[in-house]
């Protein structure tokens, strides 16, 4: 089993066309504070989510309070600040702090804003635009590069490859199995949900079906 989670297609693509082609290409990896505690979140305790919220409203306080601060600020006892951040991966307070701030930019804080009723247009589009660009880095400091590697030998040893996604994850996955297809991929694909489950069923144990899915 195969997890394509936080995989982009783009970024798929590319690593793909340089394995197959057996060219170098940079690794990518990254690990940020806020994108882990975003990725970790729905697995926490209801007392380690009160942290977390304290971690994503308040990233530029947060860097200057001290352990007994953050777990008097989230209601919570300080054991709880020492399990929360070694659940997301970190061995000590301090280098979750760190983390938090290299993360803590003030662009950040900016594309976080809501649009306004009275924002201009000009704003509004900034607003929108830096909150791809966001998503986007987000998006780069969850990748797993070895997931993306079992990904890309799954996919090209697969017999066939399925592309699934419904509503307005549909487009997504028709691009995806317009672009693989071009490589020379067996691939399938149906925007109906009937047909979808009927070609799931067909699927055997050298097949690979990729989900996409906006909201996770």
């Amino acid at each position: 089993m195969v997890n394509f989670s936080g995989i982009p297609i783009e970024y798929l693509e590319i690593k793909m066309k340089h394995t197959q082609n057996k060219l170098p290409i940079r690794e990518i990896s990254g690990n940020g504070c806020l994108a882990k505690i975003r990725s970790a979140y729905t697995s926490l305790s209801a007392a380690e989510r009160r942290v977390a919220d304290l971690l994503l409203s308040q990233p530029l306080e947060v860097i200057h309070f001290s352990i007994d601060k953050l777990a008097k600020k989230s209601n919570v006892a300080k054991a709880t600040v020492v399990r929360f951040y070694q659940s997301i991966g970190y061995k000590g307070y301090q280098g979750l702090k760190i983390s938090l701030a290299q993360d803590s930019t003030p662009v950040m804080q900016y594309i976080q804003e809501d649009i306004l009723p009275t924002d201009t247009s000009s704003l509004i589009t900034r607003k929108v635009l830096q909150a791809n660009i966001e998503a986007l880095s987000e998006t780069l400091k969850m990748l797993n590069n070895t997931e993306m590697e079992k990904a890309i030998e799954a996919i090209i040893n697969a017999q066939r490859v399925g592309f699934y996604g419904v509503g307005s994850s549909s487009p997504i996955a028709d691009e995806a199995y317009q672009r693989f297809i071009r490589m020379g991929l067996k691939c399938v694909y149906s925007s109906d949900p009937h047909v979808q489950i009927n070609l799931a069923l067909s699927f055997k144990e050298k097949d690979v079906a990729v989900g996409i899915s906006h909201s996770g």
